[in-house]
C-alpha cells in the first residue's frame, strides 16, 4: 500500500488487494497443532460478500450495532469484513462475565457468538431467556467447533432454541450476488469516517469503556506496519487477540499491504506459554514478521534451542505495550540471527498507534520514539502546563482521529479525557527530547501492565470485595519476569475464614480470557490492617512495599 492514510474504507482497500492477489493466501489460523485453517484472498472476499448479502437480506442495515464475541478464528475475518461492508458497527467483546450486560447496555441489534465451552453455552442461554422475557427482537448467531463453521470442520446439531447458526446464515447468501443485492436494496456504501468497530479498554472505575473506531482511524495505524517494511511478500504472525488494537493489526496487514496473516489461539501462547508451537508455526508458514510481546521474548530466551527454534525466514519483530529492556532486545537479536530490526511502537486504545522506532544493535532506549505524522504531542505537569524538554510529565495527544466522543455512550468520561483545547490526557508519563522524540516511563496511576494489557486494580478489587470473608483489599502489580507484572491481592480477612477458600473462589469467579489469562490474583498477601497516610487515606505505596518484602520480591 503506497498511501497508508488514503481516504478509503476497509472493504475498499481489502477488495483492491484481493483483486490484485486473488490466489495468495490471506489468512492462516491454528487452533491447535492439528487444526490449521486457511483462506486465499479470493475466498475471503467471496465469503465476506456472501455473508454480507445474507445479513442485508436478514434486515441488517447501516448503523446497526452488532456484538461480536469470539477468539482468534478463521471466521473472524469473514464476519468483520461482512459487517463493515454493510456499515454495521461491530462491538468486539471479550469478557464472558459481562457479555449479557454489554449486549443490552450498548443496545446491540444482534450477537454473533463463538461457543466452545459449557460456560459460554450457559451465558448464551441467559441471553436468550432475557431476550424472550423482555420480548426483544435481537438476533443471536452462534458458531464454533461444536456447532458449525463456514469452512470445513466438525459439525454437530445444537439445541439452543432461539439461535441461528452462522453456517445457515452463510448458506442463505449462497447464489446471491452482493453487488446485485446492493442495487436492489438501494444500499449506500459507508464512508471512511463512518463507524467501523468498537474496541474496549479497562477503566479506572472497573467498567470497560468502548472506544469508537472509524475506517479512517483504523487505517491510521498503517505507519507502524509500513515502518516494518510489510508488503505482499510478507507473512505476518500475530498471536494477539483480535478484540484488541494489537490483534487488529493482522487484518490490517492483509487488507492494506497484501501480507498473509497468521494467527493462533491466543490462550496457547499468552497463558500457556507454548513456545515450541509458535516456532513450529513460524517455520512451517515461513513467517517474515512477528508481533512479539515481552512474554514471548522471555519464553524464547529461556527455552531457545538453535536446532529447534531457528527461523531462517524471519526478518522483522514488531513489539510494544511496555518499555523494552536493552538486554532483552540484544538477546533476541543474538538468538534470531536473521532478524534485521525490532520495530517498537507506543499507543493506546483511545489514541491508536502514535509513535514508533526501529531498534537495532545500536539502539538506546533513551533515544525515544518518533511521533507519527499528523499527531501532536505535549508533555505537561499536574497543572497542565508544558514542562521543559527532557522533563517528565503526562503525555497529552491531539490528532484528527482522536474523537471528542471517543468513549461510546459515555459523554462524561469522554469530556473528562480532554482539556479545553482538545488535548487527550493519556495518563502515561513520558519525556520529550530536544529532537521531539518521546520516551515512555510509566503510569500516573496504579495501573498494572500485564502482557501488554492494562489492568486497573479497582476492577479486580470490586469483585474481590464481593467475597464475604474479604473485609478490605488493595490490588497491586507484582513484578513478573515473563509478563512484566502479575496481579497481587493484599487482603484483610475476617478471623473465621481462610485464604485458601478465597483463592479457590477467585479461580471460579474470574473467567479465563482469550489470551489464556484471568483476573484472578497470582499472589496473595494477608494484612491485619492497612497503613494510612497522615490524612487517613490508605497508603498504597507502603502496602506495596510491605507486600514485596513478604513475597521476597
Amino acid at each position: 500500500m503506497s498511501t497508508p492514510n488514503a481516504y478509503v474504507t476497509l472493504p475498499e482497500i481489502f477488495d483492491s488487494t484481493a483483486d490484485r492477489l486473488p490466489t495468495k493466501t490471506a489468512a492462516v489460523v491454528y487452533q491447535s497443532r492439528q487444526q490449521r485453517e486457511c483462506l486465499i484472498f479470493a475466498e475471503l472476499q467471496k465469503q465476506s460478500k456472501t455473508l454480507a448479502a445474507s445479513l442485508l437480506q436478514r434486515g441488517y442495515t447501516f448503523g446497526d450495532r452488532v456484538a461480536f464475541f469470539a477468539p482468534n478464528c478463521i471466521e473472524y475475518f469473514s464476519v468483520q469484513l461482512a459487517l463493515c461492508r454493510i456499515g454495521c458497527n461491530a462491538f468486539l467483546l471479550s469478557n464472558l462475565a459481562t457479555l449479557e450486560d454489554d449486549v443490552w447496555q450498548y443496545r446491540c441489534r444482534a450477537l454473533i457468538m463463538y461457543i466452545r465451552t459449557g460456560e459460554e453455552v450457559d451465558v448464551c442461554r441467559k441471553i436468550l431467556t432475557r431476550k424472550s422475557r423482555e420480548n426483544v427482537d435481537r438476533d443471536v448467531i452462534i458458531f464454533g467447533p461444536k456447532i458449525d463453521v463456514i469452512s470445513s470442520g466438525p459439525k454437530f446439531d445444537v439445541t439452543t432454541e432461539g439461535t441461528v447458526t452462522l453456517s445457515s446464515v452463510f448458506a442463505a447468501g449462497e447464489g446471491q450476488n452482493w453487488e446485485d443485492i446492493v442495487v436492489k436494496k438501494g444500499w449506500v456504501a459507508p464512508n471512511p469516517e463512518d463507524p467501523l468497530w468498537v474496541l474496549f479498554t479497562s477503566g479506572s472505575t472497573g467498567k470497560p469503556k468502548g472506544v469508537q473506531y472509524t475506517h479512517t482511524k483504523y487505517l491510521h495505524q498503517c505507519p507502524f506496519l509500513a515502518m516494518a517494511s510489510i508488503g505482499d511478500d510478507s507473512c505476518f504472525f500475530n498471536d494477539r487477540p483480535f478484540t484488541g488494537l494489537g490483534g487488529s493489526l493482522t487484518l490490517l496487514s492483509m487488507a492494506a499491504f497484501g501480507a498473509t496473516g497468521v494467527t493462533v489461539n491466543s490462550a496457547l501462547v499468552i497463558g500457556g506459554g507454548d513456545m515450541d508451537f509458535v516456532m513450529e508455526i513460524l517455520k512451517r508458514e515461513e513467517c517474515t514478521h512477528i508481533v512479539m510481546m515481552h512474554y514471548l521474548m522471555v519464553d524464547l530466551v529461556a527455552l531457545f534451542d538453535p536446532s529447534v527454534h531457528s527461523v531462517p525466514s524471519l526478518r522483522y519483530i514488531l513489539t510494544g505495550g511496555q518499555r523494552m529492556k536493552l538486554d532483552v532486545i540484544q538477546n533476541i537479536l543474538d538468538l534470531l540471527t536473521n532478524v534485521e530490526v525490532v520495530a517498537e511502537c507506543y499507543g493506546t486504545t483511545e489514541v491508536g498507534l502514535m509513535a514508533g522506532t526501529l531498534c537495532n544493535q545500536a539502539y538506546n532506549s533513551q533515544d525515544g520514539e518518533d511521533i507519527y505524522e499528523g499527531t501532536e504531542v505535549r508533555i505537561v505537569d499536574e497543572n497542565h502546563r508544558d514542562v521543559p524538554r527532557g522533563t517528565s510529565g503526562e503525555i497529552c495527544v491531539r490528532s484528527p482521529t482522536i474523537y471528542a466522543n471517543c468513549y461510546v455512550d459515555n459523554e462524561r468520561a469522554s469530556r473528562e479525557a480532554f482539556d479545553a483545547s482538545g488535548w487527550f490526557r493519556t495518563g502515561d508519563i513520558g519525556v520529550m527530547s530536544l529532537t521531539g522524540r518521546i520516551t515512555i516511563s510509566g503510569r500516573k496511576d496504579d495501573m498494572i501492565k500485564r502482557a501488554s494489557d492494562k489492568l486497573f486494580p479497582a476492577e479486580i478489587e470490586a469483585i474481590l470485595k464481593q467475597h464475604h470473608a474479604v473485609k478490605d483489599v488493595v490490588v497491586i502489580g507484582a513484578p513478573d519476569v515473563r509478563l512484566g507484572e502479575e496481579i497481587c491481592a493484599c487482603v484483610i480477612l475476617d478471623e473465621a475464614s481462610s485464604l485458601a477458600h478465597v483463592k479457590e473462589w477467585c479461580r471460579e469467579k474470574f473467567p479465563i480470557g482469550f489470551d489464556g489469562l484471568s483476573l484472578a490474583p497470582a499472589y496473595y498477601v494477608t494484612f491485619g490492617e492497612f497503613p494510612t497516610t497522615i490524612y487517613g487515606k490508605t497508603n498504597r505505596r507502603l502496602i506495596k512495599q510491605t507486600a514485596f518484602e513478604k513475597l521476597q520480591l
